[in-house]
């Protein structure tokens, strides 16, 4: 077993841990830091290698460095809070591109493009 993509969207803290819905789906969360991801990432034989991590959670940068660490080459995530629109957004545009079969960098510089020019947009139009 093994994902070639592995995505995270949800809750991240600034002690870098992200919140995991807890098994009984009761709204509680179970918070995983990342010497708890180190362990996950290690458990068990991969046959196929991890190739993309998208960790879309504030400050999701130190779970990023673990996944680094594990030998994953592309990681994607944010260094401190982010706005849940932008992030959808962002995600949005980012796997499109991969869809229409640009590289993964090409496709951060996209997403990353796009949310740009909304913020030229946004401040150029005339207020309400």
């Amino acid at each position: 077993g093994g994902a070639a993509i592995l995505h995270f969207g949800g809750r991240g803290r600034s002690d870098g841990s992200l919140l995991f819905e807890h098994d009984n789906c009761d709204g509680r969360a179970h918070l995983v830091d990342h010497h708890d991801l180190e362990k996950l990432l290690g458990a068990g034989p991969r046959d196929e290698p991890t190739v993309l991590a998208f960790v879309s959670a504030c400050h999701g940068e130190q779970s990023g460095q673990t996944f680094v660490k594990a030998g994953v080459p592309h990681v994607v995530c944010t260094s401190g809070p982010v706005r849940d629109d932008l992030a959808a957004r962002f995600t949005y545009q980012f796997y499109r591109a991969l869809l229409d079969g640009k590289s993964i960098g090409a496709s951060f510089d996209i997403a990353t493009g796009i949310l740009r020019c909304d913020f030229v947009a946004d401040a150029s139009a005339p207020p309400p």
